[in-house]
């Protein structure tokens, strides 16, 4: 009678006992990977979806480990439009522990969209002098080409000495004693540049504005008396007094 006490007490201790050991192995991790025995359509972080998974294509590796895919490992497209491939489950589960880890891989600041620190993956600054230093060469070279029309430079030089030197480029042009500007060969000597304009003159009968060299109103077609000769007439002149 008490054997029999004793192994019924047995059984009912014994039953409890099994049951919190069976609860315990099934919520270890090893049970949740036989729960996924297949890689998940979605790709999930901290409650966010990064991803979906998609169709695998000829070629494609592993982003963590660099090798080729097996026909059951899972590629996932996310949300900047990467595409994700990935061993499963070893390679998937070392991209869910640090993602921002390996999306930086792909582009930087790939991780910004999960939340990354502000100013991780941003431009460097080399890159950001360099790009105050082509703009300020820019405006520097158009300065500086204005200047060497100016004082009788050549306008190419000036544009380089302008791009590349900035400041100093433009006070070594301004420290430049002037030439005299000489016109391009095939041009006559008579066309130059007038440091002055005249006033318009206006017409005795309309009343239309008029070239101080016109001899003619454009309006009604007076006849005018020009105030200057014009260079058109100076270079005529000045061609029949060489035939002469």
């Amino acid at each position: 009678m008490r054997k029999r006490f004793q192994s019924s007490g047995l059984r009912v201790v014994s039953f409890p006992l099994f049951l919190l050991i069976a609860i315990g192995i099934s919520s270890t991790p090893q049970a949740r990977i036989l729960e996924l025995a297949s890689p998940p359509t979605k790709l999930m972080f901290e409650g966010k979806q990064l991803g979906v998974r998609v169709s695998q294509k000829p070629g494609d590796v592993c982003l963590i480990d660099g090798k080729k895919l097996r026909p059951t490992d899972p590629v996932y497209l996310i949300v900047n439009g990467f595409r994700i491939p990935l061993h499963w489950p070893d390679c998937y589960d070392r991209f869910i522990h640090s993602p921002r880890k390996w999306l930086s891989h792909l582009e930087p600041g790939g991780g910004a969209f999960l939340g990354a620190e502000a100013g991780s993956g941003g431009p460097s600054l080399i890159w950001i002098w360099l790009g105050i230093y082509v703009l300020a060469g820019l405006a520097f070279a158009a300065i500086c080409a204005q200047r060497s029309l100016e004082v009788g430079y050549a306008p190419a030089a000036g544009f380089a000495l302008g791009f590349f030197l900035n400041l100093p480029g433009y006070l070594f042009l301004v420290s430049r004693p002037r030439r005299k500007v000489q016109a391009p060969g095939g041009i006559p000597a008579g066309l130059r540049k007038i440091p002055a304009t005249h006033s318009p003159q206006a017409c005795p009968r309309c009343g239309m504005p008029n070239h101080p060299s016109a001899q003619a109103c454009i309006a009604c077609g007076v006849k005018l008396l020009p105030r200057f000769a014009s260079e058109v007439s100076k270079i005529h002149s000045s061609s029949k007094s060489a035939e002469d």
